[in-house]
């Protein structure tokens, strides 16, 4: 298969190459490092230039550049190769990575402020948002265990996003691939309102909203496990649970973090726009926050046809014998 890095020469996406790259060589992929050659943007037409040369001026450049990665790349032995795709980057690096079957898009990040962030937003971001595969999202100083994995110095230990809906469960679905080519230790994050699981489950006391209630913790354990069902391949497997009374992004990265994963994986519908404004989305401030490399596999992957409808354990109809 293959595995499509983006690139545009800065210091975080020579970080993402070299990433990929040992990636591509750990799952046995090629790397294909990809650049994205924009339309010039004129700001006025009393300037007078040509267009054309200046777009054959940059692709020279970026050939160049991309030449040299390549090369380096193959005196380290992995096979690789360049690709300059024409259109605004994230339209076409997510075509690049379709038309290549990409096992996944990977992609480093510039660390930009919030305001910016908001206003301007990030390749990588939207690539997240667009993509119709995983988009693996790079951190400059918190890729160390992905990386040393790669190589073969240590085990891998990933953290799943896991609040039993159909996002979910394509990360689920994606970690159940993966322990079929590799040994992976995984550790299920979910977080709980309490108001909500006091409603659901009719627990009266107190203790109900507690950060570690016994009730809660037992009925939320026995539901992941039968959502989660067989996990074939070796690794351990544990759950960590926990009340959650703010924002969620951050606390899955932080969370993470705290149990020493060298990923985490994500599934995403992909809300954009105004559905992100009303509806909430929990992949941007995870991405924001992370410390750790972030996976996110989006609805419209092939994966989400297994888990788009799920099995069927109970179907209970109300009645009032009326017609």
């Amino acid at each position: 298969m293959n595995i499509l890095v983006a690139t545009d020469f800065s210091k975080p996406a020579q970080h993402a190459v070299e990433l990929a790259a040992a990636l591509a060589q750990r799952l046995g992929d090629k790397l294909v490092v990809g650049f994205a050659l924009e339309p010039p943007v004129v700001t006025s037409p009393d300037f007078a230039v040509d267009v054309h040369a200046l777009e054959n001026a940059v692709s020279e450049k970026a050939d160049a550049r991309l030449r040299e990665i390549v090369n380096a790349l193959g005196a380290q032995g992995i096979n690789a190769e360049s690709k300059i795709v024409q259109g605004m980057a994230v339209e076409a690096l997510c075509r690049l990575g379709h038309d290549l079957d990409a096992r996944f898009i990977v992609a480093g990040t510039h660390g930009r402020g919030s305001l910016t962030r908001f206003f301007v937003g990030s390749v990588a971001e939207r690539l997240v948002l667009h993509a119709d595969r995983p988009v693996l999202v790079t951190r400059n100083d918190g890729d160390e265990g992905l990386k040393a994995w790669a190589t073969g110095a240590r085990p891998l230990h990933v953290a799943v996003a896991l609040d039993m809906s159909s996002a979910s469960g394509l990360g689920l679905a994606w970690v159940k691939e993966l322990r079929k080519v590799t040994p992976c230790d995984v550790t299920f994050i979910h977080f709980y309102w309490p108001p909500e699981q006091l409603s659901r489950l009719g627990i009266t006391t107190e203790d109900a909203l507690d950060d570690a209630d016994p009730k809660t913790v037992a009925v939320l354990m026995r539901d992941l496990k039968s959502f989660v069902g067989d996990l074939p391949g070796q690794g351990t497997v544990n759950y960590k649970i926990e009340s959650n009374w703010g924002e969620l992004g951050s606390h899955l990265a932080f969370a993470a973090s705290d149990v020493d994963a060298d990923l985490l994986i994500l599934g995403t519908h992909q809300r954009r726009g105004l559905k992100r404004l009303w509806l909430g989305a929990t992949v941007q401030p995870t991405l924001h926050a992370a410390t750790v490399p972030v996976l996110c596999v989006p609805g419209t992957s092939e994966l989400a046809v297994a888990t788009s409808v799920p099995k069927l354990r109970h179907v209970l109809v109300a009645t009032d014998f009326s017609s």
